[in-house]
């Protein structure tokens, strides 16, 4: 698969280093199809699940997909090293910190997104530094 060639998306979004890849699957989506991540996903034959997971090969195949380089969304991404723990950047982390039932963000960071651009789904990022 990886030697395949694709036809990137188009236009371009770049990757912000600061973003999540779950975040920048998201603003693909709604900059590409309007709709959302697990569409797009699966439009692009990457399972959403495994996605989320942090699975590596699929997070390759969206940056192909994106023309973006994926160690750079591999960096924020949470990678599977065992029953629910995952590795962030170099920390450990248990699956309780990925799945807690609440948004935290930092508004301060929306109102400063919102303003950089004219459409605040493409411009908000969600970051695990939050």
């Amino acid at each position: 698969m990886m030697d395949e060639p694709i036809m990137p998306l188009f236009p371009h979004l770049p990757f912000d280093p600061t973003e999540s890849h779950l975040s920048f699957a998201a603003r693909l989506a709604a900059f590409h199809t309007g709709g959302g991540v697990s569409t797009l996903l699966n439009n692009l034959d990457i399972k959403p699940e495994d996605f989320s997971r942090g699975q590596e090969e699929l997070i390759v195949a969206l940056a192909r997909h994106a023309d973006v380089d994926p160690a750079a969304i591999i960096a924020n991404t949470p990678i599977s090293t065992g029953k629910a723990r995952y590795d962030l950047r170099g920390e450990a982390i248990s699956a309780d910190f990925l799945s807690s039932p609440f948004t935290v963000c930092c508004p301060a960071c929306l109102l400063e997104m919102d303003r950089s651009h004219p459409n605040p789904i493409l411009a908000r990022r969600g970051r695990f530094e939050w």
